[in-house]
């Protein structure tokens, strides 16, 4: 038995960029600051260049999934961001509605500092999985003891050397 149902997670939030480069960094820069999603099946509903974009995937019994992205450009070259995913999830809805709430938070916070930071700069996908024991709250706090940042201020430059990833 399935436990299908419509979920919707809404933000609001400023962002370190202009509409026009936002909606590059949700668009085509995906691996610099999420995962890279051009490979995605996601169908573009509304493709209204830079202030609204919608991209849908659609799967078998129901389920979709839904991200709107809603750009407002603000004084000094800034962008507002109206986000909202939405869709069916299927299965295990608590989990995975938890866990989408959760990214959401930590995706449109990557944004920024990747629009704040590194954009237009080059940069590579990597994906590193931590043991188990590295999922706790304090995940981030423990990866930052472990390279040896974990004194270093925020916005410093750091160069981080990581066995087997890299040249």
């Amino acid at each position: 038995m399935t436990d299908n149902r419509e979920f919707e997670i809404v933000a609001d939030t400023e962002l370190p960029g202009t509409p026009e480069r936002v909606w590059q960094a949700v668009t085509q820069d995906t691996s610099a600051w999420m995962f890279p999603t051009d490979q995605w099946p996601a169908v573009k509903t509304v493709d209204e260049y830079p202030s609204h974009l919608v991209t849908r995937m659609d799967g078998p019994d129901g389920w979709f999934n839904q991200l709107e992205h809603v750009l407002e450009p603000l004084d000094g070259g800034r962008a507002k961001l109206h986000y909202v995913h939405s869709g069916i999830f299927a299965d295990n809805w608590e989990g995975q509605y938890d866990g989408a709430s959760k990214h959401t938070e930590f995706y449109l916070h990557t944004l920024g500092q990747y629009l704040q930071y590194f954009d237009g700069k080059p940069v590579v996908f990597t994906d590193i999985q931590g043991p188990a024991a590295s999922q706790t709250p304090d995940g981030f706090v423990q990866l930052k003891k472990a390279l040896g940042v974990d004194g270093v201020a925020e916005g410093s430059a750091v160069e981080v050397d990581v066995d087997g990833v890299g040249g």
